[in-house]
């Protein structure tokens, strides 16, 4: 379970030291958008982590996530007296009052849900007038179209431009922020990727787990580079992974 899918257990999940960090800048990047007496929304928080960070710089926080394992960690490794847990599924209507938060946190999370309109509906719903939304998501043009990357937990990416598209449709989106550079692989790396993706027996994948070699290809051969989050215009071609989005009701 700690290593089965995306979400991160501190101290248990075996993980990629940058890409841990980039879970953590963006929680510290909302941090700015925060005000003591907020009442914030952490969806989907996974194991707690975020919800905790965000606990020390507001009123109280609402953690929603699915699995019952990661809620269960959450409460034991991550609670304090302001953080409540919830499991909930954002495919579905959100039971939780109108109106109710300052802000809104969603990391990572667009990408793994089926119904995104219904998920950016109750967003809405649940978010007071002039409230803030912070959700990030990959961009699909560049993870896994230019990037190569196969994620079997991603069922429904989005490129920049829909990214953008969706949000328009419930919020006043304000500024876009990218996270992680896409960089060009020299002429071998190409190469030995290619041959490392050779799968004929299908066993490629039973291959990488066994001798653990997810590490070796992520830092050797996957071409990005890790980067501070930056400001990107929305017009312009993205090269970044991860698209932030700061948006508002209105």
């Amino acid at each position: 379970e700690f290593n089965a899918g995306e979400r991160l257990y501190i101290g248990k999940t075996v993980a990629y030291e940058p890409g841990v960090k980039e879970h953590f800048d963006r929680y510290d990047f909302a941090k700015k958008y925060l005000k003591p007496d907020f009442i914030v929304l952490d969806a989907a928080c996974g194991t707690g982590y975020g919800s905790e960070i965000l606990a020390d710089y507001v009123k109280k926080v609402i953690g929603l996530e699915i699995s019952d394992h990661a809620l269960e960690w959450g409460r034991s490794h991550h609670q304090k007296p302001n953080i409540e847990f919830k499991k909930a599924d954002l495919n579905k209507p959100i039971d939780l009052l109108d109106n109710y938060f300052d802000a809104i946190i969603s990391f990572e999370t667009l990408e793994h849900v089926e119904h995104q309109e219904n998920m950016l509906a109750e967003f809405k719903r649940v978010l007071k007038p002039g409230g803030v939304l912070i959700i990030s998501s990959p961009d699909r043009e560049i993870i896994t179209e230019k990037g190569g990357t196969d994620n079997r937990f991603h069922i429904n990416e989005l490129s920049k431009k829909e990214f953008v598209t969706i949000l328009g449709k419930n919020f006043k989106l304000e500024n876009i922020f990218g996270q992680t550079k896409y960089v060009i692989l020299p002429w071998y790396k190409k190469i030995i990727k290619l041959i490392a993706k050779l799968d004929v027996l299908k066993i490629r994948r039973k291959i990488v787990q066994l001798l653990r070699l997810n590490f070796f290809f992520h830092k050797h051969l996957a071409p990005m580079a890790y980067s501070s989050i930056e400001r990107v215009n929305f017009d312009t071609p993205n090269d970044y992974y991860v698209l932030i989005a700061v948006c508002k009701k209105s």
